[in-house]
């Protein structure tokens, strides 16, 4: 671990000398894509295991003081899992994401109730007015909401940072062409023509030591990565409107709630799969917690004979992992148990090898660090 931190510290060291030159050039530099592969699938395998963690303890306390605090470490978690994502993006290339059927109403309305403290404590010392409208018609379109929250409280932060005192912000929902689209307009000093061509580069902030510069390259990657797009203009009087636009997918496949009932007649088996213990800890904690039966592995030769041994329904197991990968385990259990369902989970955010998808047996891959939801879910259908 510590010379993996050292070449993190070398990383973040470079931010002030050449971090936007090193990242423009990733695709040039295969040993900077590798660090920054590595840094992320380290990152986002111990973000899941906090996560994990906070998760089993919200199921677990009921005290509403304790579990607001537990929320607030949730929330952090995705915003670094989303920083991970951004950055990974950026150096190499665009990732993979199937996403939800979700509101995006719903999302700005969970957005705007955040305890997200920062952007609120500033807002309500400049006195601004925060004024919502538009079509609340429960529109939906394909998205992880934790992922599109990150992204929403962002340009609300960006626009209050903005916003002289006693000023306005405009937050509008419509529809046209097939899109959702979100408006948040401020009335502050706008965007000059020589920041325009550079708002979205990695490392680059107006604001010095107030910022790292990865706001609005986040945005950018949440939206790209659903198959949106964001843009801004220049507001009247004054000021500037950010815009992200989604497609618009059918309303009746709409899915508001991950809180779903578990069927107790039709529990599953499951075998965990991963070499870090934790991981596998935490999540076979998880399951047992909601009334699944779950054990654990950690490695594929030992799955494989727990496989011949005892009767599973769900193997839920890690990519990359030391002497066989997830990917060959899976493929073994494909031709030797076709009875079961396979969940396949990587660290490396959602860039995977193609040939996944070939594996008929697999029901998804899921990107670490993942909400407890995600995983029952996919245990439930």
């Amino acid at each position: 671990m510590s010379g993996l931190m050292t070449r993190v510290a070398t990383l973040a060291g470079s931010k002030a000398h050449s971090g936007e030159t090193l990242l423009r050039g990733a695709d040039k530099n295969s040993g900077l894509i590798e660090l920054v592969e590595g840094v992320a699938h380290e990152l986002n395998n111990n973000l899941a295991i906090a996560l994990g963690h906070v998760q089993l303890l919200k199921l677990k306390i009921k005290d509403e003081s304790i579990a607001e605090g537990l929320n607030r470490i949730e929330k952090s978690i995705f915003k670094c899992s989303g920083v991970v994502k951004a950055i990974r993006e950026y150096a190499g290339g665009p990732l993979q994401d199937t996403g939800r059927s979700i509101s995006l109403a719903k999302v700005l309305k969970d957005a705007l109730d955040s305890d997200e403290t920062s952007w609120k404590e500033s807002a309500t010392k400049k006195n601004l007015s925060i004024v919502t409208s538009g079509e609340y018609n429960g529109d939906t379109i394909k998205a992880e909401a934790m992922d599109l929250v990150t992204a929403l409280s962002q340009l609300l932060h960006n626009a209050v940072d903005a916003s002289p005192k006693n000023g306005r912000i405009e937050i509008n929902i419509s529809s046209k062409a097939g899109l959702i689209i979100l408006t948040i307009a401020d009335q502050g000093k706008g965007i000059s023509e020589n920041l325009k061509v550079k708002i979205y580069e990695p490392f680059f902030t107006t604001k010095k030591e107030k910022g790292a510069g990865l706001g609005l390259t986040m945005v950018q990657s949440i939206a790209s990565r659903f198959g949106g797009r964001i843009g801004f203009a220049p507001n009247s009087p004054k000021g500037t409107i950010f815009s992200i636009s989604f497609p618009l997918i059918d309303a009746a496949s709409r899915e508001d709630s991950l809180d779903l009932p578990v069927n107790r007649e039709t529990e599953k088996r499951i075998l965990i799969v991963d070499d870090d213990i934790e991981v596998r800890n935490v999540l076979c904690d998880m399951l047992q917690l909601e009334g699944f039966k779950a054990d654990t592995s950690s490695d594929a030769y030992s799955a494989m004979e727990m496989l011949e041994k005892g009767r599973f329904d769900l193997m839920i197991t890690d990519l990359g992992m030391p002497g066989m990968s997830g990917y060959d385990l899976a493929e073994h259990v494909q031709d030797k148990h076709k009875e079961i369902e396979i969940v396949l989970m990587t660290g490396w955010g959602n860039s995977f090898d193609k040939n996944t998808k070939k594996l008929k047996a697999v029901k998804a891959v899921i990107a670490k660090p993942f909400h407890l939801n995600q995983i029952l879910d996919l245990v439930r259908i």
